[in-house]
């Protein structure tokens, strides 16, 4: 497992998992173990699999709350959102400052239609991280989907002003533009 571990911080994807599939054929720390197993099958696009590994390193007794997060990254590339919210909300309840999670979520409800319930979350989340720049996008079109527009181009427009420089708004800007000549 300390070796896989070494390997995770050196940023070599294969490493890790030889290493941690080692630990598990000796039947070493399969709750440390398993969790980058899970993180390599992630990283490979394996997503039910992954998802099977990280449910034994929890039944194994693993602790850490990010394979909550990663099990709802995996639902979510299998379009399975309602799951993925719930596996991103069970990560929350431990990390309720994970501002990008928090974003998926509310994107997720957007993808499902229920789009109050993401503009609640995305405004929540702007006021706690106004320094976050794709939440004016992403509220924008929100608003948008609701057919608030007044509201979307005050998004635009308090985003424009906190990120001049921001492609995605300035994008945005230049199709309203245009569309209006």
């Amino acid at each position: 497992y300390k070796l896989a571990q070494f390997y995770r911080e050196k940023g070599k994807p294969d490493s890790v998992y030889f290493h941690a599939r080692n630990s598990l054929v000796r039947g070493m720390d399969p709750d440390l173990a398993l969790p980058l197993v899970g993180e390599y099958l992630l990283y490979k696009e394996k997503w039910k699999k992954a998802i099977d590994v990280y449910l034994s390193a929890l039944d194994a007794g693993a602790k850490d709350s990010t394979i909550y997060r990663d099990i709802g990254k995996c639902y979510a590339n299998l379009l399975n959102y309602r799951k993925a919210i719930e596996w991103y909300e069970k990560y929350l309840t431990f990390n309720k400052d994970d501002s990008i999670v928090t974003n998926n979520v509310a994107i997720l409800y957007a993808k499902l239609g229920e789009y109050e319930k993401a503009k609640l979350i995305m405004e929540e989340l702007l006021n706690k991280h106004p320094a976050f720049p794709e939440l004016y996008v992403n509220l924008y079109y929100i608003h948008l989907h609701l057919g608030e527009k007044r509201e979307a181009l005050s998004v635009l427009e308090r985003g424009l002003k906190a990120f001049p420089h921001e492609e995605k708004l300035i994008e945005i800007k230049k199709r309203i533009q245009i569309s209006s000549i």
